[in-house]
């Protein structure tokens, strides 16, 4: 048996060395179970995402993880978060009407901003507001094949928002999808999904058609409870050396939202459209072309009301606050009066006549409504090509422009679209020594609109120890340009249609406003790993270590509060971490997953607004399948020891029942989860509020 235990001094050797008595104790096991699946001949595990060329796991030249649909399906998941839970590293949380949010070593899982996500290999990454907007991302669990995750910096090959690592969801082919699908969820914390998907037409030409309803009553001491509709086509026609696929999609959420803790949300909306084709063509036996082109467009908007005093809406209550918010405290704490404005700086002075011209604390309240709205568009055209030079170099070069516009009443200082845009070129050369001897090496350079590039190379080598088995060291520099919102961002209210009042107050702006100062500069980082890699499929075993060391400078604290809003360049940090992942088809029934991350954060630097750093410290995770002759089960269990949260621990039990009947099939599961933690709550890092819930699902398939 193998015990870990927290330590002090040494921790990081002690880890290391169970690490690799783990190692070896599983390949020993797996050793002696190779005659259980002979003959199987089974494919290694590949993924594309990385360095844009298709490679096995033991080739990679950084870690990745790959969820497949056999694994999504045994977990039984019905929210992406589920199943971030499972990759090594990955912190999540939820917000209110139980948004998620997730961050790979985030330094901050609120408002997580350094990680790249893609669909199909398109940025969703919201670069206007510097964010990952989960609740509205195009795609829900059963529209998903595989998912690949990049567990490492890669800015060399997806750009700068790839700062920590990339998340790359891949849609279901068209043509291996269902005729017609029917599936309805029921939780009992009142959350209801109903989906309905179809399919037409063959092989090369086929068209499917998703609808998902959601509606749940969020958390009990919070109102935001939230109804969302989600519409996707797909379209995918092929011919003997090409083929393309179409995806539009729409989602709508109404819902009550974040707002400012001083006011009353009555409700918020948003409307979200995108759009994109991906095409290739296969030139040659050689090479290959690819074009893919994005465009969406998101607009939201918030509408809430309030009641407060007159003076809120003041000129001058603005400028004390922007000047000197202590004074501005004090005022409303009733520890100023008409006797000490004299002693007071000017600003101070005329705020505290104006609040007393209202009658001071015993003022009639005004009450007024706010509309507040946001847009954000994308437009993104890509072009790539594949080509294998030689048996000893393969190359994939490109590039793209980008085009980024922003919108907001509430969140920038300029008024009308801010546009940024961008041109990037990119390449990935893989040059083979020999059979055993890999060199990668990849860069992109970003051309941004200010006439400020971004440079970010990476160079990695991969040596095959053994017939499985493969060591693996890459160094990369990566740089982060911060977003439209860090850069020129604000909160302001704007207040209307204030009711009748003794003051004829008819509009104005609400005074707790800030903004940023415009003088921020790239985040940068240098990485250096080292991994092991053991793969066969003649054991069902699949492993990897890996060991990694960072050091990032220039970071953007989190500040994201009205009252703390002042983006600074104002961080350092170390990160030193250990994260293991093993994934073991046992037979043909059973599988196990399992992964532990020891992660060690040396903040440099650290000011008052960098709180919330909300990113395990240790981690653990492991799911285990089983398939009976007429029915699957799944068991699974996660516990973080998460900085400024405490520990939280999750036991997770999904029943499968298929059930057959004539022309189709009837899916029955049952997902339950037990929730055990001593959090400080902080941030909402359960997605739920009882330590029970359970969930119902009936799925019927044509």
């Amino acid at each position: 048996m193998l015990i870990l235990k927290k330590s002090k001094g040494g921790s990081l050797a002690r880890n290391l060395f169970s690490a690799s008595a783990l190692c070896a104790l599983i390949v020993t096991q797996a050793q002696a179970s190779e005659d259980w699946l002979e003959g199987m001949n089974e494919p290694l595990v590949s993924a594309i995402t990385p360095t844009r060329i298709k490679k096995s796991a033991l080739e990679q030249p950084v870690s990745v993880t790959v969820l497949d649909r056999e694994f999504i399906l045994a977990t039984g998941a019905s929210e992406i978060a589920e199943l971030m839970a499972f990759v090594p590293g990955m912190a999540r949380g939820f917000r209110a009407n139980r948004e998620q949010s997730i961050a790979y070593h985030g330094l901050s899982s609120v408002n997580p901003k350094r990680m790249q996500v893609l669909i199909d290999g398109m940025s969703i990454y919201d670069a206007g507001l510097s964010k990952v907007d989960w609740r509205h991302i195009p795609l829900t669990v059963n529209q998903i094949e595989r998912i690949e995750i990049t567990r490492s910096p890669s800015a060399a090959v997806y750009g700068t928002n790839s700062f920590s690592g990339i998340i790359n969801f891949i849609s279901r082919k068209v043509s291996e999808q269902d005729n017609l699908v029917l599936s309805a969820t029921r939780s009992t914390d009142e959350t209801s999904r109903f989906n309905i998907a179809s399919r037409f037409g063959d092989a090369d030409n086929a068209i499917a058609l998703h609808y998902e309803y959601q509606t749940d009553t969020g958390f009990k001491d919070t109102k935001d409870d939230s109804k969302q509709h989600r519409v996707k086509i797909q379209h995918a026609v092929s011919g003997v050396n090409w083929q393309s696929t179409t995806q539009v999609s729409y989602v709508e959420d109404d819902f009550d939202g974040d707002h400012p803790d001083e006011v009353d949300q009555t409700s918020s909306e948003s409307q979200d459209i995108y759009l994109q084709n991906q095409s290739s063509w296969q030139v040659r036996d050689d090479l290959e072309l690819k074009v893919n082109q994005y465009f969406y467009q998101k607009h939201s908007e918030d509408n809430w009301s309030s009641c407060f005093h007159p003076s809120f809406i003041s000129e001058e209550f603005a400028n004390l606050y922007q000047q000197a918010p202590e004074i501005m405290a004090a005022l409303l704490a009733g520890q100023i009066g008409i006797q000490d404005a004299a002693q007071l700086p000017e600003v101070a002075q005329l705020a505290v006549m104006n609040y007393l011209s209202y009658g001071g604390p015993e003022a009639q309240p005004v009450c007024g409504s706010a509309e507040n709205y946001t847009d954000q568009i994308r437009k993104q055209f890509e072009l790539q090509a594949t080509w294998v030079i030689n048996d000893s170099v393969k190359l994939a070069a490109g590039g793209y422009w980008r085009q980024d516009r922003l919108d907001s009443n509430v969140y920038l200082k300029a008024n009308g679209w801010q546009n940024k845009n961008a041109l990037v070129t990119f390449a990935n050369v893989e040059y083979r020594v020999h059979s055993d001897l890999t060199f990668d090496f990849a860069l992109m350079n970003e051309k941004l609109a200010q006439d400020k590039d971004a440079f970010s190379p990476r160079i990695a080598v991969n040596y095959k120890l053994c017939q499985h088995c493969s060591v693996r060291f890459n160094y990369s520099y990566t740089e982060r340009e911060p977003g439209e919102f860090e850069q020129n961002g604000q909160f302001k209210y704007f207040i209307k249609d204030i009711e009748p009042n003794p003051y004829q107050l008819t509009q104005g702006e609400y005074f707790l406003s800030n903004g940023s100062d415009n003088q921020l500069t790239s985040e940068k980082m240098r990485a250096w790993e080292i991994g092991y890699h053991y793969n066969n499929w003649s054991s069902g075993l699949d492993l990897d270590i890996n060991f990694f060391y960072q050091q990032m400078t220039d970071l953007i604290n989190q500040g994201v509060r009205i009252e703390e809003f002042i983006y600074e360049n104002d961080l350092d940090a170390d990160l030193t971490g250990l994260e293991t992942e093993l994934n073991w088809q046992i037979n043909r029934n059973d599988f196990i997953k399992f992964n532990w991350t020891q992660l060690n954060w040396q903040l440099k630097n650290k000011h008052f607004f960098n709180r919330g750093l909300f990113s395990a410290k240790t981690q653990l995770a492991g799911f285990y399948a089983h398939q009976f002759e007429t029915w699957q089960s799944g068991f699974g269990a996660v516990y973080s020891d998460v900085e400024e949260a405490g520990e939280l621990s999750q036991l997770q039990t999904y029943l499968k029942k298929p059930i057959n009947l004539n022309s189709y099939q009837l899916i029955l599961g049952l997902n339950s989860y037990y929730r055990i933690d001593n959090s400080v709550k902080k941030y909402r890092l359960a997605e739920f509020d009882s330590n029970w819930l359970v969930s119902f699902k009936a799925e019927l398939i044509w």
